[in-house]
């Protein structure tokens, strides 16, 4: 929860400096000079619009945005997508800030609206904005650090478990269908598990995984010592880790050097009987790859979270097919907790722009 006071996040200015009359009281115009905020009687009200859904109620949102609203400020979200610019200008106009997910916002919408004057992107992300349209107008434009460390690390788990005991077989064997496979499940205990990427996600599977009784590998440019002394996490190269874990789960960031990271050739390296757990990005992976190698029985199992394309995943993709394979729709950090997470931070790069001390921007 945010904690400010009125007093705190009332009669700020443009770009977060003080209204000039706000001090003394003598500012009651409804426009400062240089300012393009409405005025009452205590300060500068903003009105502060998530563009797109957030993916919580109205009731949570209202609750996460307490401090704003108390001091005055117009916290509103809208519960639907437009792609038409002139619908996108209309409801650009309706604000002073802008609060988006990956909604895009072309350097048309910005130009449009001369009222935005900032930015909050609740996401790590920041391809959707025109940026250097922003920066032209002098328009900070923010994004927030992860939110979703604990429900894509506990999904993480559940989709190993799953993969691991053949739920999805045995599911349909106990509502009287044809399966195979689903007294071939697995014990996680013992297991030697390699984490790719110790980030924020890959330290949270650690710790859970710690508590299961699995032996820790790891593979990241930034080596956690504290990984290595409360989970005993062995730090190996990505060769000797693919060689020796019987559970492989991704939680690299996708970027250039990280596109098609599982390719072929390391793919190949895996043990045999091993499982892949991605819940990470679906451009890491070779997917043709993984799919000849489940089919040939060389691995024994996959749970997905995100593909290279987006669900419902078609018949022509590699993976339709494959065994023991559980798909999710990228649901990884798709939890309230979460998503009130992300609406929370989203506020806070807010807070701290009124403040002049704006954090995480990329504009």
């Amino acid at each position: 929860m945010l904690h400010r006071s009125r007093k705190d996040l009332s009669r700020r200015g443009r770009n977060g400096s003080p209204c000039p009359g706000s001090a003394s009281g003598s500012c009651r115009r409804r426009a400062c000079p240089g300012i393009h905020y409405p005025i009452d009687r205590e300060g500068i009200i903003l009105r502060i619009v998530a563009f797109e859904p957030l993916g919580i109620p109205d009731e949570r949102l209202k609750a996460v945005a307490a401090p704003l609203i108390e001091a005055g400020h117009r916290v509103t979200q809208h519960h639907d997508r437009v792609e038409d610019l002139m619908d996108m200008i209309q409801r650009g106009k309706e604000a002073d800030v802008l609060i988006v997910v990956d909604q895009a916002l072309p350097g048309k919408l910005l130009e449009a609206c001369p009222n935005i004057r900032m930015i909050s992107i609740a996401s790590e992300f920041h391809d959707q904005v025109d940026l250097q349209k922003a920066r032209a107008k002098v328009v900070p434009v923010s994004v927030i650090p992860e939110y979703w460390t604990y429900s894509v690390a506990e999904l993480t788990v559940t989709l190993l478990l799953a993969v691991m005991r053949r739920l999805t077989a045995c599911n349909e064997l106990a509502r009287g269908k044809q399966s195979e496979g689903c007294r071939d499940g697995r014990e996680l205990f013992g297991k030697t598990v390699g984490i790719i990427g110790t980030g924020s996600v890959g330290l949270h599977v650690a710790r859970i995984l710690k508590a299961f009784g699995c032996e820790l590998l790891g593979y990241s440019r930034t080596q956690k010592k504290e990984a290595e002394v409360w989970a005993g996490m062995e730090y190996v190269t990505i060769e000797e880790l693919l060689e020796r874990s019987d559970i492989v789960t991704l939680h690299l960031p996708f970027n250039s050097e990280t596109e098609g990271f599982l390719n072929r050739e390391k793919l190949a390296l895996m043990k045999q009987g091993a499982i892949l757990i991605n819940t990470a990005h679906g451009k890491l992976v070779d997917w043709h790859t993984l799919a000849e190698l489940l089919k040939d029985g060389w691995l024994s199992g996959a749970g997905i979270d995100t593909l290279d394309v987006e669900p419902p995943v078609g018949r022509s993709h590699p993976l339709a097919k494959a065994p023991n394979v559980i798909l999710t729709p990228g649901i990884g950090a798709a939890t309230p907790e979460a998503l009130e997470k992300r609406a929370e931070l989203a506020l806070a790069n807010i807070i701290s722009w009124m403040d002049g001390k704006p954090k995480g921007v990329v504009a």
